[in-house]
């Protein structure tokens, strides 16, 4: 991802849902989405907020 908060969000988004062929990962996808989140990515943050999973006060996963 080198720290590109929209790559970042993509693998995120793609773990998750298993998007794209990638196995479904939820545990990878919530990382790559707090990590993009954190750099105040729109759509992370949106997502995130859908999920109900408050990434200001967790640890990476």
């Amino acid at each position: 991802d080198g720290g590109n908060s929209t790559a970042q969000f993509n693998l995120g988004d793609a773990y998750t849902n298993g998007k794209l062929n990638i196995p479904k990962d939820e545990k990878k996808g919530l990382h790559y989405l707090k990590l993009s989140a954190l750099q105040s990515h729109p759509n992370a943050v949106k997502l995130l907020g859908k999920m109900k999973v408050d990434f200001n006060n967790e640890e990476s996963t």
